[in-house]
């Protein structure tokens, strides 16, 4: 949902107004949902979010591009954190609002903490993006979030916090089936 809404929004606009007679049919799922129907030929491209292990999908063929960055944001509850910069200890023990488990964003950042012998513990884990926002601007806790996909960040509802520490930035891959690989793919 997230990637239709702030990558793919403009694009299909642009397409859609090049060739109104085409019709497209939207699949939303987790990048690991997404790869199988790819995999198994009921989709015929898909959009998701890196990194991820491909060793299973044998006739996928993926491409990186733009970058992502995932931070985290508090509502107005948390303005004695503002000027503070936070260690990873120092946000685990906070109230933290993320995506659900099986979600790639998620797993990224799981496997970052895990690295350093920390284990995330989310007070609510939900299933959209945008609702990690909502649930940062009304002080439900601290929401991990795309910054890309984040705009209202630093509006007078929400900001980023400091950390002393960097999330490994992630990338959206384009995704194509088949066993050649077209030019744009190789």
């Amino acid at each position: 949902d997230t990637i239709t809404r702030y990558f793919l929004l403009k694009i299909l606009e642009r397409f859609h107004n090049m060739y109104p007679g085409i019709k497209i049919e939207i699949v939303n799922r987790v990048t690991g949902e997404t790869l199988e129907k790819l995999n198994a030929g009921e989709v015929d491209v898909a959009f998701i979010s890196m990194p991820i292990e491909m060793t299973e999908y044998t006739n996928v063929k993926v491409r990186e591009f733009g970058e992502l960055h995932d931070v985290f944001i508090a509502g107005n509850n948390y303005d004695y954190l503002k000027d503070k910069t936070l260690s990873m200890s120092d946000i685990v023990s906070l109230p933290l609002v993320m995506l659900e488990p099986k979600s790639n964003t998620r797993k990224t950042t799981d496997d970052f903490f895990k690295s350093k012998d920390i284990i995330l513990e989310p007070e609510f884990e939900l299933g959209s993006h945008d609702l990690l926002f909502d649930f940062a601007k009304n002080n439900l806790g601290i929401a991990c979030v795309t910054e890309e996909f984040t705009k209202e960040i630093g509006s007078s509802d929400v900001f980023k916090l400091k950390t002393d520490f960097s999330i490994p930035k992630r990338s959206i891959g384009i995704c194509k089936s088949g066993v050649k690989p077209s030019k744009e793919f190789s």
